[in-house]
């Protein structure tokens, strides 16, 4: 057991940051926060199995410091809210873990993922400056006719489980090897881009879809999201974010921001992004993304194009 004068030398006691979305980190924290730290520690410790598996969600590279610094902060460093939301995502966590959180996207999703991605496309491309792990989702030219063909809600679901702890917990782990020192916030930069998103596209399913990820997301992984940016925005949008905001966590929604033109985004993006980080498309050097999402297809595929038939 680390001692708390320790604790306050290396991690606590520090005026913290003045940034309202850099705050609550090791290094950082206040004497009050400290003090909440080392009590959820305890119980961490104490409830041990689940309850701990919950917490190091993508294992113990992350570091304890870090880890438990990110539960606290989605409750404001209040220990036993703290405590009760990790119940609950200990709860939540546990429909899924007999099948580890399905390692196979094919049997999860009842279908190629190549196929599914094609028809809504996303990706992980490169790095933010902050450090984040980089990701890009295009569902303004989501096909939701032909996602509600080839899989179910369920099986959406089972897949963003398999995202998570494996697709996005891998490349956390991964970068957290090439850089153990530095690499230290397991978080990611979101940019959602609605160029060419018509109404159609919000339907029922699609919102209840969103919904139930941001609920998940925001239980069982919290604090993951370093910024979220929605580029291209359409007028009506709007009414719809009015919608969708109420969902999320207040601290969720005042790391998101949205842009309208096509010129701002590609400015406010590469103040986030370096360069050589942020594809073409979005006004870095780096590959365009329709060109790394030809790549994840099947092999010997050059070029993919699937279309939606119906029969009677």
């Amino acid at each position: 057991m680390m001692s708390y004068d320790w604790m306050k030398q290396d991690f606590g006691g520090k005026i913290p940051s003045t940034d309202p979305l850099d705050w609550g980190i090791p290094g950082e924290l206040t004497d009050d926060e400290l003090k909440a730290f080392m009590g959820f520690r305890k119980e961490v410790e104490r409830r041990g199995d689940e309850f701990q598996d919950t917490v190091f969600s993508f294992g113990e590279e992350e570091g304890e410091a870090h880890a438990l610094c990110r539960w606290l902060r989605a409750r404001k460093f209040d220990l036993w809210k703290t405590v009760a939301m990790t119940e609950e995502a200990t709860v939540e966590r546990g429909k899924h873990v007999t099948e580890d959180f399905y390692p196979d996207p094919e049997a999860a999703l009842g279908v190629k993922p190549q196929i599914y991605v094609s028809q809504y496309p996303q990706l992980y491309q490169g790095h933010a400056k902050s450090g984040s792990i980089l990701f890009i989702s295009k569902p303004g030219v989501l096909n939701v006719n032909a996602v509600t063909c080839m899989t179910t809600m369920d099986g959406i679901l089972k897949y963003h489980w398999y995202a998570m702890i494996h697709d996005y917990g891998n490349r956390l782990r991964e970068r957290k090897g090439r850089d153990p020192e530095g690499f230290t916030r397991y978080q990611m930069m979101c940019v959602m881009d609605l160029a060419n998103l018509g109404m159609t596209q919000i339907t029922k399913r699609c919102l209840s879809i969103i919904k139930e990820q941001s609920r998940i997301d925001s239980l069982c992984f919290p604090e993951t999201l370093d910024r979220f940016v929605v580029v291209n925005c359409p007028r009506f949008f709007s009414a719809t974010w009015s919608l969708i905001q109420g969902w999320l966590d207040p601290r969720t929604v005042a790391k998101i921001e949205l842009i309208n033109s096509k010129a701002d985004s590609e400015k406010r993006l590469r103040e986030l992004v370096d360069d050589d980080q942020l594809p073409k498309d979005y006004g870095g050097t780096a590959e365009d993304t329709t060109v790394t999402l030809m790549k994840e297809s099947p092999e010997g595929c050059i070029r993919q194009h699937t279309d939606l038939m119906t029969f009677r």
